[in-house]
């Protein structure tokens, strides 16, 4: 889960499914998980430059790049996400790595931005693209993961999929009138 403070709406982007965050608890998490000395970049109530972050959680790497009100690039980091392979056409990968480094290119970005002397600006909004398609079951009450992430390009369903376009399309086609 990452939390980001909205400096105008005080919301939470909750980037990890299963986990219910409260809107008061965005600060307090951003304390717990060490983003206390990013407060007045992320959560500044001051009228200094704005500045959006776009976070890149990919396939092959998690990016997050800090943007000017002018679209230029501040600054950025990029960290490779592994990928196991545990049989032919099966591709995982952990959810715990993934939280991990979507949080570590964040912190590296804001790191960056301060020692370019941005520390006077703030981040007004985070955009944020992931993998759609990749699918993560989580355990309601411990928020852990259960399986690895099957990640988008996995086709180890391919059967399964096959089967059930197979039986829609034969049902479809048993209900359409001939009038």
């Amino acid at each position: 889960m990452i939390s980001i403070l909205s400096r105008n709406k005080k919301f939470c982007f909750d980037l990890i499914i299963g986990n219910n965050l409260k809107k008061n608890s965005c600060k307090n998490y951003i304390k717990r998980n060490n983003f206390s000395k990013y407060n007045n970049t992320i959560m500044s109530g001051n009228n200094e430059s704005k500045l959006i972050g776009a976070l890149d959680i990919g396939t092959s790497s998690i990016r997050f790049i800090i943007f000017d009100e002018k679209a230029k690039q501040i600054c950025s980091d990029q960290l490779v996400l592994e990928s196991s392979y545990p049989k032919p056409g099966w591709v995982e990968q952990d959810p715990n790595e993934m939280y991990k480094t979507t949080v570590k290119v964040m912190k590296n970005s804001l790191d960056k931005l301060k020692q370019n002397g941005n520390y006077k600006h703030t981040i007004d909004a985070i955009g944020i693209t992931n993998q759609r398609e990749t699918i993560v079951v989580w355990d309601k009450e411990t928020s852990q993961p259960l399986h690895p992430a099957i990640v988008w390009n996995d086709i180890r369903t391919i059967d399964t999929v096959s089967q059930l376009t197979e039986t829609i399309s034969e049902m479809n086609n048993n209900n359409i009138d001939d009038d």
